[in-house]
């Protein structure tokens, strides 16, 4: 009986160790669902286009040939230039395929962003805030970072902003 009895015992046991496995992955979009955060912001984004601030043109288009930044979980980043020397004055001046390297962290709706290393000096190395809007498909910077010297006129410069669309994993 009592071999019986810690037969049972044994199996209730593992089946309730089976039941209690790991939770699944949360989605992108449960990860995007609050805005600007870390398991939102990691991962590779494509420079789709350099648009009005509101969104509703397009100043350049680099759909074929993005810039990519990658946004890493230790808190680093990798830009990379677009080759598209047609569409990008900063490619077209010998940053096609450049690299800046840098940190970055989160301060509330801020993305503070460290850039250590410009290849192409284009932005300048420095501290930069960005305050984004992010969800699981797309991130708007509400303005110019990596590509402002992309933008030389004034006026279209303080009117346009780096559109990214999240890379496919």
């Amino acid at each position: 009986m009592k071999k019986i009895f810690l037969t049972v015992l044994a199996a209730a046991s593992l089946s309730l160790l089976s039941a209690c496995g790991d939770d699944p992955e949360p989605t992108m979009v449960e990860k995007c669902a609050n805005g600007l955060s870390k398991d939102c912001l990691v991962g590779t984004w494509n420079l789709q286009a350099i648009k009005t601030l509101d969104l509703s043109s397009v100043h350049i288009d680099f759909g074929t040939t993005p810039s990519t930044i990658e946004f890493t979980k230790d808190g680093k980043f990798t830009f990379t230039c677009t080759s598209n020397t047609t569409e990008s004055e900063m490619a077209g001046r010998g940053c096609a395929g450049q690299s800046s390297f840098g940190t970055w962290e989160i301060a509330g709706a801020n993305l503070n962003i460290k850039i250590d290393i410009s290849r192409c000096g284009e932005p300048v190395e420095g501290s930069y805030t960005v305050t984004p809007t992010i969800n699981d498909t797309y991130m708007d910077f509400h303005g110019l970072l990596f590509h402002v010297n992309d933008m030389t006129d004034s006026l279209t410069n303080k009117n346009a902003t780096e559109y990214y669309i999240r890379a496919a994993n």
